[in-house]
């Protein structure tokens, strides 16, 4: 009998809202917190974990029970899909090309962005240009954000029926405490 797999998509409307960060914490909610199997894998342009991994490593790197696959290919998601592994955090990186797609494919999608006026942009961009996607399955699609006005948050959400959560602060997201923890609940 094989394993549910749940497949979980991070996309970024822009660089630098947190979507390795929020990745690498919902990795680590599952693994320490609920005991999942999990991988992490890094399928964005600009990859980071890289600088995690020991140079004796070949394609991965574990870290708390969590399998961390730097720079990884689309490829090996399907590989990933005969182990035993019962979570894929798929860190899309900023949303260009391929990893579009592979966001879409995702059991549980969201969308990391910023409500600061230099980033929200990216954003509007992001829902105008996929609206059509986005509404045929927005109830496994949210909005992630670190700030902004509550006020501008319920705006947007009924202006583009997208639910948005705002992300708690997460100092190391290899180490979380307690009071981060309803909301990766109530995320997955």
């Amino acid at each position: 009998m094989s394993k549910e797999r749940i497949i979980i998509g991070f996309l970024g409307t822009d660089s630098g809202v947190g979507t390795t960060h929020l990745s690498v914490a919902t990795a680590t909610f599952l693994a320490s917190e609920l005991g999942k199997t999990v991988a992490l894998l890094e399928l964005g342009e600009k990859p980071v974990l890289q600088c995690l991994m020991h140079r004796s490593y070949d394609t991965f790197f574990t870290v708390d029970g969590v399998r961390y696959y730097p720079h990884a290919r689309p490829e090996l998601i399907s590989e990933l899909c005969s182990t035993d592994i019962q979570y894929l955090i798929l860190d899309l990186g900023r949303g260009n090309g391929q990893a579009v797609s592979e966001f879409f494919r995702c059991d549980k999608r969201y969308i990391v962005s910023s409500f600061v006026p230099w980033k929200r942009e990216g954003l509007e961009q992001f829902v105008c240009r996929y609206a059509d996607r986005l509404s045929k399955n927005n109830l496994c699609c949210a909005v992630l954000t670190l700030d902004g006005y509550d006020h501008e948050k319920r705006r947007f959400s009924r202006m583009h029926r997208l639910p948005i959560r705002t992300i708690p602060y997460i100092a190391d997201p290899f180490w979380l405490v307690r009071d981060q923890l309803p909301f990766f609940y109530d995320m997955i």
